[in-house]
C-alpha cells in the first residue's frame, strides 16, 4: 500500500464572508455600495459627517473616487476630501453585483 500524504487545507474564504470586513471608503470602486461602520472610527469630523448624513450604518454608493471622493447617501450627494475618505470606515454591501465573483 501506499503511503498517503494528509494535506492541509486552507479554509475557503466566502465572497459574502468577506463583505462583513470594514474597509476604508477609499477603496472602494464607482457604483460600489457600503454601510458605514462607525464603531471605533476616530475622525477629526466624525460629528460634521453624522449632520450631513453620513451615520453609523446607513447605506452610500460611491459616485466618484478621488480628490474629492463623492458618496450619495439616500438622495443626497456629498463630496469628501481624499483624507477623510481613507478615515470612513465601510462594509461593502454583498448584495452589490460589482462585489460578485465570477
Amino acid at each position: 500500500m501506499g503511503t498517503h500524504k494528509r494535506q492541509h487545507h486552507e479554509p475557503r474564504i466566502l465572497m459574502r464572508e468577506r463583505a462583513f470586513i470594514p474597509v476604508p471608503l477609499s477603496q472602494l470602486r464607482p457604483g460600489d455600495r457600503a454601510r458605514i461602520h462607525a464603531d471605533g472610527m476616530k475622525c477629526d469630523a466624525c460629528d460634521l459627517l453624522n449632520a450631513m448624513g453620513l451615520t453609523d450604518r446607513c447605506e452610500i454608493r460611491v459616485c466618484k473616487v478621488g480628490e474629492p471622493c463623492i458618496v450619495q447617501v439616500n438622495t443626497t450627494r456629498l463630496g469628501l476630501s481624499s483624507k477623510i475618505a481613507k478615515q470612513i470606515m465601510v462594509v461593502p454591501s454583498p448584495d452589490d453585483p460589482s462585489r460578485r465573483s465570477a
